[in-house]
């Protein structure tokens, strides 16, 4: 089970509610922040000791071989065109979900989940 989760959702583009809790039958809310420029937001989180990963299928480390900073921000782009290049280089690491056969990318939730849950496992076995 999900012992916590922090969802915050950044965008420069439309506004909108996003599920703010997961699991174990949380059923919350969080509302979107619109910003300015996503890579100077980004710049400020770094400022404050976050380690940010953006998911992309060309990056450089695969998300089950690293270990996960403590302070952490997980960048997802669009499914269309992914993560804008600025975007990735405010980044400190590119990651990428390993795919076989004709499948060259995933949904960006399941991508997300994916993530989320190899984060989980690291933070579980922490403890």
């Amino acid at each position: 089970s999900v012992a916590w989760a922090e969802v915050y959702g950044l965008t420069a583009g439309e506004v909108g509610w996003i599920v703010g809790s997961c699991g174990a039958g949380g059923d919350g809310f969080q509302w979107t922040n619109k910003v300015v420029n996503i890579s100077d937001t980004i710049d400020k989180l770094k400022k404050y000791g976050y380690f940010v990963y953006a998911a992309a299928g060309e990056g450089d480390k695969q998300y089950d071989k690293i270990e996960y900073a403590k302070k952490k921000v997980l960048v997802v782009g669009n499914e269309g065109n992914g993560i804008r290049k600025k975007v990735r280089e405010h980044s400190d690491m590119i990651v990428k979900i390993p795919l076989l056969g004709k499948i060259n990318s995933l949904n960006v939730s399941v991508a997300t989940g994916i993530f989320l849950a190899k984060m989980q496992e690291e933070q579980n076995e922490v403890k």
